[in-house]
Protein backbone atom coordinates (compact mmCIF):
# COMPACT_ATOMS: atom_id res chain seq x y z
CA UNK A 1 0.00 0.00 0.00
CA UNK A 2 3.01 2.17 0.78
CA UNK A 3 4.61 2.03 -2.63
CA UNK A 4 1.90 2.25 -4.15
CA UNK A 5 0.69 5.61 -2.48
CA UNK A 6 4.40 6.55 -3.23
CA UNK A 7 4.15 6.20 -7.00
CA UNK A 8 1.10 7.77 -6.40
CA UNK A 9 2.66 10.78 -5.51
CA UNK A 10 4.98 10.78 -8.12
CA UNK A 11 2.38 10.48 -10.79
CA UNK A 12 0.81 13.31 -8.98
CA UNK A 13 4.17 15.38 -9.12
CA UNK A 14 4.66 14.46 -12.21
CA UNK A 15 1.20 15.90 -13.41
CA UNK A 16 1.82 19.42 -11.72
CA UNK A 17 4.67 19.86 -14.27
CA UNK A 18 2.21 20.87 -17.06
CA UNK A 19 1.69 23.18 -16.03
CA UNK A 20 -12.55 28.65 -25.31
CA UNK A 21 -12.98 29.26 -28.91
CA UNK A 22 -10.31 29.19 -31.39
CA UNK A 23 -8.30 32.26 -30.07
CA UNK A 24 -8.81 31.57 -26.48
CA UNK A 25 -7.26 27.99 -27.33
CA UNK A 26 -4.38 29.43 -29.19
CA UNK A 27 -3.62 32.30 -26.68
CA UNK A 28 -3.55 29.24 -23.79
CA UNK A 29 -1.31 27.46 -25.64
CA UNK A 30 1.22 30.25 -26.90
CA UNK A 31 1.17 31.18 -22.88
CA UNK A 32 2.25 27.17 -22.16
CA UNK A 33 4.62 27.25 -24.81
CA UNK A 34 6.50 30.44 -23.59
CA UNK A 35 6.29 29.70 -19.99
CA UNK A 36 7.72 26.48 -20.68
CA UNK A 37 10.60 28.16 -22.35
CA UNK A 38 11.23 30.91 -19.57
CA UNK A 39 15.05 30.13 -18.48
CA UNK A 40 15.13 32.45 -15.62
CA UNK A 41 12.98 33.18 -12.77
CA UNK A 42 11.91 32.10 -9.64
CA UNK A 43 8.57 29.36 -9.44
CA UNK A 44 6.39 27.90 -6.19
CA UNK A 45 4.20 25.19 -5.67
CA UNK A 46 1.95 23.39 -3.24
CA UNK A 47 0.61 20.18 -3.77
CA UNK A 48 -2.30 19.14 -1.20
CA UNK A 49 -3.84 15.29 -1.39
CA UNK A 50 -6.22 14.82 1.09
CA UNK A 51 -7.56 10.75 1.47
CA UNK A 52 -9.97 8.38 2.63
CA UNK A 53 -9.25 4.86 3.12
CA UNK A 54 -11.52 1.62 3.16
CA UNK A 55 -10.60 0.80 6.84
CA UNK A 56 -13.03 -2.19 7.57
CA UNK A 57 -10.90 -5.41 9.11
CA UNK A 58 -7.76 -3.36 9.84
CA UNK A 59 -6.03 -3.89 13.08
CA UNK A 60 -5.22 -0.13 15.10
CA UNK A 61 -1.61 -0.15 13.90
CA UNK A 62 -2.64 -0.69 9.93
CA UNK A 63 -4.71 2.29 10.78
CA UNK A 64 -2.36 4.46 12.35
CA UNK A 65 -0.05 3.42 9.86
CA UNK A 66 -2.45 4.61 6.79
CA UNK A 67 -3.18 7.81 8.79
CA UNK A 68 0.23 9.22 8.04
CA UNK A 69 -1.19 9.36 4.32
CA UNK A 70 -4.95 10.94 4.64
CA UNK A 71 -3.31 14.49 4.20
CA UNK A 72 -0.20 14.89 2.11
CA UNK A 73 1.39 18.08 1.59
CA UNK A 74 4.67 19.10 -0.75
CA UNK A 75 5.72 22.34 -0.95
CA UNK A 76 8.51 24.07 -2.79
CA UNK A 77 10.28 27.56 -3.65
CA UNK A 78 12.84 27.98 -6.49
CA UNK A 79 15.34 29.99 -8.18
CA UNK A 80 16.60 28.95 -11.19
CA UNK A 81 18.90 29.42 -13.73
CA UNK A 82 18.20 26.72 -16.62
CA UNK A 83 21.32 28.11 -19.19
CA UNK A 84 23.70 28.29 -16.01
CA UNK A 85 21.80 24.46 -14.27
CA UNK A 86 21.66 27.00 -11.31
CA UNK A 87 18.74 25.60 -8.99
CA UNK A 88 18.34 26.22 -5.22
CA UNK A 89 15.22 25.16 -3.97
CA UNK A 90 13.53 24.71 -0.34
CA UNK A 91 11.19 22.28 0.12
CA UNK A 92 8.58 21.24 2.82
CA UNK A 93 6.99 17.73 3.14
CA UNK A 94 4.07 16.88 5.64
CA UNK A 95 2.60 13.21 6.18
CA UNK A 96 -0.28 13.41 8.16
CA UNK A 97 0.86 16.21 10.81
CA UNK A 98 4.98 15.37 10.54
CA UNK A 99 6.81 16.84 8.14
CA UNK A 100 10.26 18.18 7.54
CA UNK A 101 12.39 20.82 5.26
CA UNK A 102 14.35 19.55 2.66
CA UNK A 103 16.77 22.20 0.55
CA UNK A 104 18.20 21.09 -2.95
CA UNK A 105 20.58 22.85 -4.67
CA UNK A 106 21.97 22.19 -8.49
CA UNK A 107 25.24 24.16 -9.48
CA UNK A 108 26.20 22.80 -13.14
CA UNK A 109 27.58 19.28 -12.30
CA UNK A 110 27.13 19.72 -8.42
CA UNK A 111 23.83 18.34 -7.40
CA UNK A 112 23.78 18.13 -3.20
CA UNK A 113 20.60 17.98 -0.71
CA UNK A 114 20.41 19.37 3.07
CA UNK A 115 18.04 18.09 5.64
CA UNK A 116 17.76 20.46 8.10
CA UNK A 117 17.22 18.05 10.90
CA UNK A 118 19.85 16.02 9.99
CA UNK A 119 22.42 19.42 9.73
CA UNK A 120 24.74 17.69 6.91
CA UNK A 121 24.66 17.89 2.92
CA UNK A 122 24.04 14.97 0.87
CA UNK A 123 26.53 14.64 -1.79
CA UNK A 124 23.02 13.28 -4.29
CA UNK A 125 25.63 13.38 -7.47
CA UNK A 126 27.93 10.82 -5.66
CA UNK A 127 25.69 8.84 -4.83
CA UNK A 128 24.07 8.59 -7.73
CA UNK A 129 27.29 7.51 -9.46
CA UNK A 130 28.27 5.05 -6.89
CA UNK A 131 24.97 3.38 -7.24
CA UNK A 132 24.29 3.53 -10.90
CA UNK A 133 26.70 4.13 -13.39
CA UNK A 134 24.02 4.97 -15.91
CA UNK A 135 22.42 7.18 -13.88
CA UNK A 136 22.35 10.93 -14.40
CA UNK A 137 21.38 14.12 -11.70
CA UNK A 138 17.49 14.36 -13.49
CA UNK A 139 15.27 11.87 -11.74
CA UNK A 140 12.42 12.62 -14.71
CA UNK A 141 14.63 13.85 -17.61
CA UNK A 142 13.34 16.85 -19.97
CA UNK A 143 12.57 14.50 -22.37
CA UNK A 144 9.91 13.01 -19.94
CA UNK A 145 8.81 16.13 -19.01
CA UNK A 146 7.95 17.14 -22.69
CA UNK A 147 6.14 14.29 -23.19
CA UNK A 148 3.75 15.16 -20.40
CA UNK A 149 2.75 18.83 -21.36
CA UNK A 150 2.63 17.85 -24.61
CA UNK A 151 -0.22 14.98 -24.14
CA UNK A 152 -2.00 18.06 -21.56
CA UNK A 153 -1.52 19.84 -25.13
CA UNK A 154 -2.72 17.26 -26.83
CA UNK A 155 -6.07 16.20 -24.80
CA UNK A 156 -7.62 19.75 -24.75
CA UNK A 157 -10.35 20.76 -27.56
CA UNK A 158 -10.98 24.25 -28.59
CA UNK A 159 -14.28 24.28 -26.35
CA UNK A 160 -12.60 23.32 -23.40
CA UNK A 161 -10.69 26.49 -22.67
CA UNK A 162 -12.82 30.01 -22.16
CA UNK A 163 -11.04 33.44 -21.16
CA UNK A 164 -12.60 35.42 -18.46
CA UNK A 165 -12.22 38.40 -16.61
CA UNK A 166 -8.98 40.63 -16.59
CA UNK A 167 -7.74 41.55 -13.34
CA UNK A 168 -5.15 42.80 -10.93
CA UNK A 169 -3.52 39.57 -9.61
CA UNK A 170 -1.22 39.89 -6.45
CA UNK A 171 2.28 37.81 -7.04
CA UNK A 172 5.44 38.28 -5.04
CA UNK A 173 6.23 40.91 -7.71
CA UNK A 174 3.38 42.88 -6.55
CA UNK A 175 0.00 43.63 -8.41
CA UNK A 176 0.12 42.11 -12.20
CA UNK A 177 -2.39 42.77 -15.09
CA UNK A 178 -3.62 39.31 -15.85
CA UNK A 179 -6.06 37.54 -17.66
CA UNK A 180 -8.33 34.15 -16.36
CA UNK A 181 -8.43 31.32 -18.14
CA UNK A 182 -10.90 27.97 -17.26
CA UNK A 183 -9.89 24.46 -18.30
CA UNK A 184 -12.56 21.80 -18.85
CA UNK A 185 -12.28 18.50 -19.25
CA UNK A 186 -14.16 15.46 -19.09
CA UNK A 187 -13.62 12.23 -16.83
CA UNK A 188 -12.68 10.25 -20.37
CA UNK A 189 -10.04 12.95 -21.20
CA UNK A 190 -8.68 13.31 -17.30
CA UNK A 191 -8.29 9.10 -17.27
CA UNK A 192 -6.66 9.67 -20.66
CA UNK A 193 -3.64 11.99 -19.66
CA UNK A 194 -3.38 10.13 -15.98
CA UNK A 195 -2.74 7.05 -18.10
CA UNK A 196 -0.59 8.60 -20.56
CA UNK A 197 1.51 10.21 -18.10
CA UNK A 198 1.86 6.56 -16.41
CA UNK A 199 3.32 5.30 -19.84
CA UNK A 200 5.85 8.01 -19.97
CA UNK A 201 7.18 7.81 -16.64
CA UNK A 202 7.79 3.97 -17.26
CA UNK A 203 9.72 4.91 -20.60
CA UNK A 204 11.54 7.11 -18.53
CA UNK A 205 14.48 4.48 -17.82
CA UNK A 206 16.55 6.78 -15.14
CA UNK A 207 12.98 7.09 -13.02
CA UNK A 208 12.41 3.39 -13.79
CA UNK A 209 15.55 2.16 -11.67
CA UNK A 210 14.81 4.20 -8.78
CA UNK A 211 11.23 3.33 -8.59
CA UNK A 212 11.92 -0.48 -8.42
CA UNK A 213 15.32 -0.01 -6.07
CA UNK A 214 12.30 1.52 -3.77
CA UNK A 215 9.98 -0.93 -4.59
CA UNK A 216 12.46 -4.07 -3.67
CA UNK A 217 13.97 -1.94 -0.70
CA UNK A 218 13.96 -5.05 1.58
CA UNK A 219 11.83 -7.71 -0.06
CA UNK A 220 10.42 -8.30 -3.44
CA UNK A 221 6.94 -9.40 -2.80
CA UNK A 222 5.28 -6.78 -5.16
CA UNK A 223 7.11 -5.62 -8.20
CA UNK A 224 6.40 -2.28 -10.16
CA UNK A 225 4.68 -3.74 -12.50
CA UNK A 226 2.05 -4.96 -10.44
CA UNK A 227 1.94 -1.53 -8.63
CA UNK A 228 1.32 0.15 -11.88
CA UNK A 229 -1.53 -2.38 -13.00
CA UNK A 230 -3.03 -1.69 -9.75
CA UNK A 231 -3.37 2.08 -10.47
CA UNK A 232 -4.45 1.34 -14.09
CA UNK A 233 -7.31 -0.56 -12.52
CA UNK A 234 -8.49 2.18 -10.01
CA UNK A 235 -8.29 4.99 -12.75
CA UNK A 236 -10.69 2.83 -14.77
CA UNK A 237 -13.17 2.17 -12.01
CA UNK A 238 -12.88 5.46 -10.35
CA UNK A 239 -15.18 8.19 -10.63
CA UNK A 240 -13.70 11.95 -11.04
CA UNK A 241 -16.27 14.32 -9.46
CA UNK A 242 -15.17 17.58 -9.88
CA UNK A 243 -12.07 19.29 -12.10
CA UNK A 244 -11.36 23.14 -12.17
CA UNK A 245 -8.42 24.27 -13.36
CA UNK A 246 -7.46 28.00 -13.59
CA UNK A 247 -4.59 29.74 -15.16
CA UNK A 248 -3.44 33.76 -15.03
CA UNK A 249 -1.88 35.15 -18.36
CA UNK A 250 0.13 38.35 -17.93
CA UNK A 251 0.29 41.11 -20.53
CA UNK A 252 3.45 39.40 -21.90
CA UNK A 253 1.85 36.12 -22.31
CA UNK A 254 3.26 33.85 -19.57
CA UNK A 255 1.13 31.71 -17.04
CA UNK A 256 2.17 33.45 -13.69
CA UNK A 257 -0.43 31.67 -11.58
CA UNK A 258 -2.46 28.04 -12.04
CA UNK A 259 -4.70 26.58 -9.68
CA UNK A 260 -6.44 23.11 -9.76
CA UNK A 261 -8.94 20.85 -7.92
CA UNK A 262 -9.69 17.27 -8.60
CA UNK A 263 -11.99 15.08 -6.54
CA UNK A 264 -11.99 11.39 -7.25
CA UNK A 265 -14.09 8.40 -6.17
CA UNK A 266 -12.73 4.60 -6.07
CA UNK A 267 -16.07 2.39 -5.56
CA UNK A 268 -14.39 -0.64 -5.49
CA UNK A 269 -11.87 -0.10 -2.93
CA UNK A 270 -10.82 -2.77 -1.06
CA UNK A 271 -9.26 -2.88 2.16
CA UNK A 272 -6.54 -0.78 3.43
CA UNK A 273 -6.98 0.99 -0.56
CA UNK A 274 -8.36 4.71 -1.08
CA UNK A 275 -12.02 5.71 -1.09
CA UNK A 276 -11.45 9.14 -2.57
CA UNK A 277 -9.22 11.96 -3.25
CA UNK A 278 -9.30 15.68 -3.21
CA UNK A 279 -5.71 16.86 -5.03
CA UNK A 280 -5.29 20.77 -5.19
CA UNK A 281 -2.46 22.02 -6.65
CA UNK A 282 -1.00 26.23 -6.68
CA UNK A 283 2.15 26.95 -8.88
CA UNK A 284 3.19 30.39 -9.01
CA UNK A 285 5.68 32.08 -11.31
CA UNK A 286 7.71 35.35 -11.28
CA UNK A 287 11.22 36.94 -11.45
CA UNK A 288 10.61 36.11 -15.28
CA UNK A 289 14.30 36.15 -16.86
CA UNK A 290 15.66 38.51 -14.59
CA UNK A 291 18.60 37.87 -13.57
CA UNK A 292 19.30 35.27 -10.61
CA UNK A 293 21.66 35.30 -7.36
CA UNK A 294 22.83 32.16 -5.81
CA UNK A 295 24.07 31.54 -2.70
CA UNK A 296 25.56 28.24 -2.85
CA UNK A 297 26.99 26.63 0.24
CA UNK A 298 30.33 25.02 0.17
CA UNK A 299 30.62 21.44 1.04
CA UNK A 300 33.25 20.16 3.24
CA UNK A 301 34.02 16.82 4.97
CA UNK A 302 32.87 17.88 7.87
CA UNK A 303 29.28 19.35 6.76
CA UNK A 304 28.62 16.17 4.17
CA UNK A 305 27.47 12.81 5.19
CA UNK A 306 29.52 10.06 3.95
CA UNK A 307 28.61 6.91 2.48
CA UNK A 308 28.00 4.95 5.61
CA UNK A 309 26.22 7.71 7.17
CA UNK A 310 23.07 8.13 4.68
CA UNK A 311 20.92 5.50 6.18
CA UNK A 312 21.46 6.58 9.73
CA UNK A 313 20.52 10.57 8.01
CA UNK A 314 16.80 9.21 7.38
CA UNK A 315 14.23 11.22 9.77
CA UNK A 316 13.09 8.06 11.70
CA UNK A 317 9.51 9.63 10.82
CA UNK A 318 10.21 8.45 7.39
CA UNK A 319 11.77 5.13 8.30
CA UNK A 320 8.51 4.07 9.68
CA UNK A 321 6.42 5.35 6.61
CA UNK A 322 8.61 4.04 3.97
CA UNK A 323 9.54 0.80 5.74
CA UNK A 324 8.45 -2.03 3.74
CA UNK A 325 5.09 -4.04 5.99
CA UNK A 326 6.34 -8.18 5.97
CA UNK A 327 3.11 -9.82 5.21
CA UNK A 328 1.25 -6.11 4.32
CA UNK A 329 -0.54 -4.46 1.41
Amino acid sequence: MKRILMFLMVLVTALSLVACGEEDMATYKNAVNKTNEIMRGQSSYEITVNQEFNIDGLTPEEIKDINYFKKMVLESRSQFNSDKKKVIAHNYSNFGGMGFDTDFYMNNDEVFMKMPIIGKYMNLQGLLKKEDDEANEQIISQDTIQKIKDNWIGILNEEDVVSGEKSLLSTEEGEVKATLFSISLTDKQIKKLVNNTINDLLDDNNLTRMMEKFVNYEEKSISLDEIVNKIRESISSSNITDFKYQVYIDIDGCIVQSNMTMEIEYPDAEIGEIKSQEINMITNVWDIEEEQSFNFPSLTEDNTLQQGEINQGIPFMFEDIFKDEKGGK
